[in-house]
């Protein structure tokens, strides 16, 4: 069996396991992660709300803090 999963849920999901030794862990070099935001694709001015907002946030260092706390990595 196997399973690729981003390394920040699989840190999340390998610190809930008793027995490590289970798995093993392979590096394979996928240093981006996208995500995505549904809206209707004719909303153009939501889009741009939003575009402009995680910019922002990315910017003031506040994703940054957020993934952090929850994921102890950025």
């Amino acid at each position: 069996d196997g399973l690729l999963i981003d390394r920040v849920y699989a840190n999340y999901y390998l610190s809930h396991e008793d027995n490590l030794k289970n798995y093993t862990i392979s590096h394979v070099g996928y240093d981006n992660e996208d995500f995505a935001v549904g809206v209707r694709k004719s909303d153009n001015q939501l889009v741009q709300k939003i575009n402009t907002a995680f910019e922002t946030l990315r910017k003031d260092g506040t994703l940054s803090k957020i993934s952090q706390k929850w994921f102890g990595e950025d």
